[in-house]
């Protein structure tokens, strides 16, 4: 069904929620900063986000500015000048945009929704009929994010409930997407992307929120997916708790069980006994980091205890307090076949003003006969894990009175309370704010100086998964208010001193009249100018944000680590933060979610640091075997859990520099999710126990093999354990160069391999995403030559169902494609590619108006000569891609960073490399090398 508003296009968003077969009140809308929230009952609320804009190469256009009309209009301007007005109209429950100017280069205005990740409990998607179900856990494969794509002009989504939410419009590309696919982030995410030039004239489309009229109820569906004990109806495994007696009998079992294990010596702390003599290593009564020189892996970084032994952290997150145990219970009394009253017995189980409700707190109650106590659940926990080999609690642990008794060594975070923080940093302080320092001094004084003494204390972290990667971005759109942004405009009036020169060199649209103008127009770097200017000044941000907490920190807490920021593994990648970190911190810190431990991206942390130990600061892996999710990265098993952990863990300590890991975490996760998340909440199997306290016996069994030998991997007296999964072992090692020798004359493009220099072709067999396809191999045979003017590849291609390919723009790596890395400056340099750096993209499939490519990471698009030709069992793929778009000119024994890949779509994608893998597109440190030569 079409319908149209204000006389445009119009997309219409139905939502009906069926309870019985009766239409639940409808959505409401309201306009917010960050775009329309939307009400829906107990289906929960989202956000319909402020619009984006892409240009017609594909590249996303920057907001310039917002404006707020009223309560219910909003007017966003775009760097190309289009302006789009939103309006919200609640009583007719719509959402217009219009889009009165644009540019002639506006190709596609999108808008995009995080929708309720418990739809993965029997929820249902469809696009034009095409229905599918939500998935409990991430699809294995590089294409594991796609739940639906396509162009489409009706998405549905039936909730478990059989409430429904209905979008009907256009046909246009739509695409509903799992975020797990990249990394610890549990959510699902519907966009839609209007395409500008399907319509011409048209200056408008609208969401519509409207009632489901007519038609039967969906059908009736169970939806107390919990049980008394807080375990899954929908799931039938072993040991599952059927009445409060089995809770009781678990006393004297679970006694039993961990007494049974035997773990090796251990000094108070959890060090090594004697490895202090040994070693020469210094007492101090505080944990301090040494170096020692072991005979094969050189010059050591090693974290020493307070008693002069070497110590390996071993730690838990999340220990104290039932850690992420409670369940948001509010309003949703159908999720659960048992709730106790707020006051009485389980009273003790209630948090957040009774909103929220712990079944672990209550199993706990019941299987011991007293209501939930912090201590002596801290006490307890304690005991058991030091009996699995476990040696200190990790981040979001608090500190009770037990931890002390039990001489636990613990980690803690550093307060920055009331200092300004940067925009969309998550939590980084501003160094160039009035009074930072002093403010800082403050808070350091008020907070650490009581702990100086306690030789329990590891160390402190900063913060927990900043966005350090969004600083250049944000800074310069931000106004005079910001100490940042001051300090930026008096950089860069230092270094050009004239306006005339500035301007010329941003290549402002609005020339700036002078510097001082600055401090309140929003820059967009679009030069390398500008990116060499900014990533200056994200440098020396860097170096007072760090320093300034540095110079504090060893003031008021002298006799303890400072433990870095915990950051995410692409922040990690960043070369200007790891290495001006490692200046000024004690050991850096990551939490490093992955299966593979990919040994180069962790010692290139290591070195760029300046040889700083590393700590692993948060990971896991999860099973569903239970009715939970896998967590940030699930495995089949419980067994597979203790598997991945062993070879986790010893292969990070035979590196010699990691000096600890941290699990995420002791208990758990609530099976309807965590309480401060509300309806959309976490609910990982990452514990070591389940809600009813029961053991995950078959992981432990693994996992405290690692625990009681890790001395000896660390020491290089026992080889480190490797699981042989493809999925744990699988990383490529070394650096391989490709020598490119000069095209000879009469370079024809026409896909046949003639008139090219006789250098043997080099071969990409290295599969980095997705589950090889028995009697269906894949793999490409290229070769490479240039002039002045255009780098040359040839590649011969064996796929066995080739050149698949309707995609478009920067999303023809989805199916059969090659892609291409080049990046000629700053060939050590790692991390996130850099202004310089090029991915070229080239479809395997010639389009309709012709064959497609893409420059990423380019400012503009280049014509590329390309010709593809079919071949038995293949193709072969030519193509003359011009240096002007690979951002240099080439010149003689020049040498580059280089890389291929082979995209293949044969039963969901598989990608192979030359030399990287998967991370490729976001880290330049695993290319290879390329040459040219004569």
């Amino acid at each position: 069904m079409m319908r149209s508003f204000f006389g445009g296009v119009a997309v219409t968003l139905m939502l009906a929620c069926w309870a019985g077969g009766a239409l639940a009140a409808p959505a409401t809308l309201s306009l917010q900063d960050g775009g329309v929230k939307v009400s829906a009952g107990a289906l929960g609320e989202f956000s319909i986000s402020n619009p984006n804009l892409k240009n017609s190469k594909g590249d996303e256009v920057p907001l310039v500015s917002r404006a707020a009309k009223d309560a219910n209009h909003a007017s966003f301007k775009f760097y190309d000048d289009t302006v789009v007005d939103v309006a919200v109209d609640d009583a007719a429950k719509t959402i217009t945009l219009d889009y009165p100017q644009h540019s002639n280069t506006a190709k596609i205005i999108s808008v995009s929704a995080f929708v309720p990740f418990n739809l993965r409990e029997g929820g249902k998607a469809t696009f034009d009929g095409n229905t599918v179900p939500f998935p409990t856990d991430l699809k294995a494969g590089p294409d594991g994010h796609a739940i639906l794509r396509g162009e489409a002009s009706r998405f549905e989504i039936t909730t478990a409930l059989g409430q429904i939410l209905a979008i009907e419009g256009q046909r246009n590309w739509q695409q509903l997407q799992d975020n797990r696919f990249w990394g610890n982030n549990q959510s699902f995410q519907w966009i839609y992307m209007h395409d500008l030039g399907r319509d011409p004239g048209k200056t408008n489309f609208a969401l519509k929120f409207e009632d489901v009229a007519g038609g039967a109820p969906a059908p009736v569906i169970p939806t107390r997916i919990t049980d008394k004990f807080g375990q899954s109806k929908l799931v039938e495994f072993p040991d599952k708790v059927t009445s409060e007696d089995d809770l009781k009998a678990d006393i004297a079992k679970d006694a039993a069980y961990y007494s049974a294990f035997k773990a090796p010596p251990r000094d108070v702390y959890g060090g090594l006994p004697g490895s202090g003599a040994k070693l020469g290593l210094k007492k101090t009564g505080y944990f301090h980091i040494e170096k020692i020189r072991d005979t094969k892996r050189g010059e050591l970084p090693v974290l020493v205890d307070p008693d002069g032994n070497a110590f390996f952290q071993l730690g838990l997150c999340s220990m104290g307090g039932g850690g992420d145990s409670y369940t948001f219970v509010s309003g949703r009394d159908d999720k659960f076949d048992w709730l106790p009253p707020k006051e009485g017995e389980f009273a003790s189980s209630f948090i957040d003003g009774g909103t929220s409700f712990s079944f672990y707190a209550t199993n706990w109650t019941r299987k011991f006969g007293k209501p939930w106590d912090r201590e002596a659940f801290t006490k307890q926990t304690i005991e058991r894990v030091r009996q699995l080999g476990f040696n200190s609690s990790g981040a979001f642990s608090g500190w009770t009175e037990a931890d002390k008794a039990m001489q636990f060594p613990r980690v803690g975070f550093l307060s920055f309370d009331g200092m300004e923080q940067i925009p969309e940093s998550r939590g980084v302080i501003d160094p160039f704010a009035d009074g930072a320092a002093q403010k800082l001094d403050a808070n350091f004084a008020r907070t650490l100086v009581a702990d100086n003494t306690d030789a329990l204390v590891i160390g402190h972290f900063l913060g927990n998964e900043q966005g350090f990667e969004n600083i250049p971005k944000v800074v310069p759109t931000l106004d005079g208010k910001s100490g940042a942004k001051r300090k930026l405009v008096a950089m860069l009036r230092d270094k050009y001193g004239d306006i005339a020169k500035f301007n010329a060199a941003w290549e402002l649209k609005a020339p700036a009249a002078s510097f001082e103008a600055l401090n309140d127009t929003k820059l967009f770097v679009v030069t390398k100018a500008a990116s060499d200017d900014v990533n200056e000044f994200y440098g020396a941000l860097l170096e007072a944000y760090y320093k300034m907490i540095s110079d504090s920190y060893k003031k008021y807490s002298p006799n303890h680590l400072l433990l870095g920021n915990r950051w995410l593994s692409s922040t990690a990648n960043d070369d200007i933060v790891v290495r001006i970190a490692g200046k000024y911190l004690d050991v850096v810190s990551a939490n490093y979610y992955t299966y593979e431990l990919e040994t180069n991206f962790l010692k290139r942390i290591h070195t760029l640091s300046g040889g700083r130990p590393v700590l692993l600061s948060e990971w896991h892996y999860g099973a569903t075997n239970q009715g939970l999710s896998g967590g940030a990265r699930q495995v089949k098993s419980q067994q597979e859990r203790g598997l991945g952990y062993r070879n986790y863990v010893e292969q990070a300590a035979a590196l010699g520099f990691v000096v600890g890991q941290e699990w995420f975490s002791y208990l758990d996760q609530p099976l309807t999710g965590r309480w401060f998340e509300r309806d959309n909440g976490e609910k990982g199997n990452i514990g070591l126990v389940n809600v009813a306290d029961r053991p995950y016996k078959e992981f432990l069994a693994e996992a405290t093999q690692a625990n009681f030998g890790v001395y000896d991997v660390l020491l290089g007296q026992k080889e480190p354990f490797r699981y042989e999964d493809p999925r744990f072992s699988g990383a490529a090692g070394g650096q391989k160069v490709a020598l490119i020798p000069r095209a000879l004359p009469g370079m024809t493009i026409n896909g046949v391999q003639d008139n090219w220099p006789g250098l043997p072709a080099e071969r990409i067999t290295n599969l980095v995403g997705g589950t090889d396809i028995e009697g269906k191999p894949v793999n490409g045979d290229f070769r490479l030559a240039w002039d002045d003017a255009n780098l040359y590849l040839y590649i011969a291609v064996k796929d066995p169902t080739p050149m698949q390919n309707e995609a478009t723009a920067d999303g023809l790596w989805q199916a059969d494609s090659i892609e291409l890395f080049v990046g000629p400056d700053n060939l050590t340099g790692g991390g996130a590619l850099q202004f310089g750096d090029r991915q070229v993209l080239l479809s395997a499939r010639k389009g309709a108006g012709g064959y497609r490519w893409y420059f990423n990471n380019s400012p503009k698009q280049y014509d590329v000569k390309m010709e593809i030709v079919p071949s038995p069992g293949g193709y072969t793929l030519e193509a003359a891609i011009p240096f002007e778009g690979l951002g240099f000119k080439p010149r003689e024994n020049q040498e580059l960073l280089f890389d291929i890949g082979l995209n293949d779509n044969t039963a969901g994608r598989r990608q192979y490399m030359w030399n990287g893998g998967a991370r490729n597109s976001g880290d330049r440190g695993a290319w290879g090398r390329a040459r040219l030569v004569k």
